[in-house]
């Protein structure tokens, strides 16, 4: 029988819902108008797909993806469709930081919750607890790149994402800034609890001796 609360899954579903529904008004809108709704199509459409994992990965219990996270996910995208959709990127210049810091705060909560899992159960990998921030805040940077040169990259394609160099920067410097704060209070958080307590609350038995099995047995025949 399923862990989810009666509550859960009609939540899940509008959380989930809104993010399509806003992508194909968003196509309609741009058939229409055209302009800036192209962004908003690109965002939403891999939104959407980005947000139905850790939704999934609940559904079908192989990994129990806190309710705290998967809002900070959603707030993360919701955030984004409203900055293009409504412009605020174009009208009020901060906006862009705030979605980048609640971002990179996300994406390195996540790293952090990868990071416990992998050295609760894979036993051929072990990562101090002291070692996992700067791991989680070099993996946000790296993924800033990353992201910065897709934005580069999509200017070629029809979609405006890249304006001057100096946004780049305040871009990247404003994810180190997020993803430092993030690994800071997840540092904390584990230290406190212990490492098995933390993977244990995520409920991902299942999921992870699978794939440590594979890292195992792929290990085992290098």
């Amino acid at each position: 029988m399923s862990r989810w609360e009666n509550w859960e899954k009609p939540l899940a579903f509008l959380m989930w819902s809104v993010l399509p529904i806003v992508t194909l008004f968003s196509i309609f809108a741009y058939l229409d108008q055209g302009g800036h709704y192209n962004r908003v199509i690109l965002i939403g459409s891999l939104g959407s797909i980005a947000f139905a994992i850790p939704l999934l990965l609940r559904f079908t219990e192989y990994l129990i993806v806190p309710w705290s996270l998967i809002i900070m996910i959603y707030a993360s995208l919701i955030n984004h469709l409203v900055g293009d959709f409504l412009m605020f990127y174009t009208i009020y210049p901060w906006f862009d930081k705030v979605s980048h810091t609640l971002s990179s705060i996300t994406i390195a909560i996540i790293v952090f919750m990868f990071l416990v899992l992998v050295d609760h159960y894979i036993s051929s990998i072990r990562i101090p607890v002291k070692l996992m921030p700067f791991l989680a805040v070099t993996t946000v940077s790296l993924l800033g790149v990353i992201w910065e040169i897709f934005e580069w990259f999509a200017g070629y394609m029809g979609v405006e994402m890249q304006f001057y160099l100096e946004d780049t920067v305040y871009d990247l410097l404003t994810n180190f800034i997020g993803a430092s704060f993030a690994a800071y209070v997840s540092y904390r958080y584990v230290a406190e609890r212990g490492v098995e307590q933390v993977a244990n609350s995520l409920e991902a038995d299942g999921f992870m001796k699978r794939i440590a099995g594979g890292w195992e047995r792929r290990m085992g025949s290098l």
